[in-house]
């Protein structure tokens, strides 16, 4: 009985102290992921998939070159793919959609065509409540960009 808790105990030692390596490996792979994505060819759904996770890695914002491809690459998902886009997006947690919608507000790219995304997620609008306020959001970020 001694010798199974004390393999419990390593155990679990041994898998907390592996936690920040996997989870380091996993930002790193969606880092590398959104570098390599080429901004003239439309989003698959590997891609879309790709963008919306790695809004669940905090520290990918700190780096700012991938924090600005990432916003550029959210706003062609939603044009390539609104209604796969949404469907992932519906599905995120509350934490990450925040993320999500932090960078919608402020779209990097001044070439970027809200109005024409904002019409595309209407007509596949699912009248949810999560739908509205991603809308919204991008109302909000037309308005204020110039």
């Amino acid at each position: 009985m001694k010798k199974i808790i004390s393999i419990i105990i390593i155990l679990v030692l041994v898998v907390s102290s592996c936690k920040n390596k996997i989870f380091a490996q996993s930002s790193h792979y969606y880092v590398t992921e959104i570098r390599g994505m080429c901004r003239d060819s439309l989003m698959t759904k590997k891609d879309i998939c790709i963008i919306i996770k790695s809004y669940g890695f905090a520290e990918i914002k700190n780096s700012i070159e991938t924090s600005e491809i990432r916003n550029e690459l959210l706003f062609k998902c939603l044009n390539d793919n609104p209604s796969y886009f949404l469907a992932m997006y519906n599905n995120q947690s509350c934490k990450n959609r925040k993320r999500i919608n932090k960078d919608l507000i402020s779209p990097i790219n001044d070439s970027i065509n809200i109005k024409e995304i904002i019409l595309n997620l209407k007509k596949i609008d699912n009248g949810t409540l999560k739908t509205n306020k991603l809308i919204k959001i991008l109302q909000q970020a037309d308005s204020t960009s110039f």
